[in-house]
């Protein structure tokens, strides 16, 4: 094998691995640009990984985080940020690593060269991608799994876990006003105080349309809820979420993190029929984040949401409400 410098060398070895030596537990997503595994770490394996893309047909970089509201300005694995993965990209990360050559291009700097800058209104918090398999898990994945909790369970605290991943408790209503008409919403207020280990990352919709069926005893026979088309969901609701004073996500950004129309099977089932003749939960739809680990100390998350359904579909009554909702959180051992 020709080699010219540590990333052929290093190119060589590789191509003389199995590929299952090439590959590393992955949380599915990085927090930093060169983490191509997503195994949390930036060392020797993630160039190997890259050069096992690259060479051998393995699997690709896993996303970045997002940054705040802001999706990354490079790709993870564009050690160089050329705009391109290549060889070049192991080569670089590899002179990182071992020979003091420049850091990988980070993933929350607007700009290249002397006119990079950092985002002004950036935190520091970070959301995995929508797209990602977040702790093994699709966003849609999350979400099934947070609304069967919180209806199945009626949000039992015990079972809130799941592996490392918390499903974040909603505030009980502390007031509320209006007739939740879309021309007198119905104002819902609420907080809560919620204490989690370092490195716990959570699970925390914005809102959802949660569809119901009826018992069919009823006379007249309600029809099931039907879904709201997707536009016109999305046009209603003006999310607004934030941690530390900055947003998450808002009008701009919430189509990334919406989940279309999702069956929950097995149907949920109440125990007892409510007021208006409802049995239980048969899907959902609608826009929620996984939020990975918050930094030692307090925290506040606050979603400030209006939603105002003007015209529904056949079988869903106009509404309005907005909901005022605030977490304090404290990450503490």
């Amino acid at each position: 094998v020709l080699c010219w410098g540590l990333g052929t060398c290093v190119l060589s070895a590789v191509l003389s691995l199995p590929l299952a030596a090439q590959s590393a537990p992955s949380a599915g997503y990085a927090l930093e640009n060169g983490d191509v595994n997503g195994d949390q770490e930036r060392d020797l394996s993630d160039p190997v990984y890259l050069l096992s893309h690259l060479f051998l047909g393995g699997p690709i970089a896993v996303p970045l985080a997002y940054c705040d509201a802001d999706v990354p300005v490079v790709q993870n694995g564009d050690s160089n940020h050329d705009g391109a993965i290549d060889l070049s990209d192991s080569v670089h990360l590899l002179g990182w690593l071992f020979v003091g050559g420049p850091e990988p291009a980070d993933a929350c700097i607007l700009g290249n060269g002397e006119g990079a800058h950092e985002n002004p209104h950036r935190c520091g918090n970070r959301v995995a991608p929508p797209h990602s398999q977040a702790h093994g898990k699709t966003l849609q994945e999350w979400l099934t799994i947070y609304w069967t909790w919180y209806f199945g369970t009626n949000a039992d605290p015990a079972q809130s876990k799941v592996g490392r991943v918390q499903l974040m408790p909603l505030p009980a209503p502390d007031t509320v006003t209006g007739s939740f008409t879309p021309d007198d919403p119905g104002v819902i207020t609420g907080a809560i105080d919620v204490t989690l280990p370092p490195g716990t990352p959570f699970v925390i919709p914005q809102f959802a349309w949660t569809r119901e069926t009826y018992d069919p005893n009823l006379d007249p026979l309600i029809p099931d809820d039907p879904a709201i088309p997707d536009d016109s969901l999305l046009a209603a609701v003006s999310p607004n979420l934030s941690i530390d004073g900055c947003t998450v996500v808002n009008d701009e950004n919430e189509r990334r993190f919406y989940i279309p129309p999702t069956p929950i099977d097995p149907t949920i089932f109440y125990p007892e029929p409510t007021s208006y003749g409802s049995i239980g939960i048969i899907g959902f739809q609608g826009c929620g984040i996984v939020a990975l680990p918050l930094s030692p100390g307090v925290h506040v998350m606050k979603i400030d949401l209006p939603w105002i359904l003007r015209d529904p579909p056949p079988g869903i009554s106009p509404f309005g409400v907005i909901y005022h909702n605030t977490w304090n959180i404290t990450v503490q051992p």
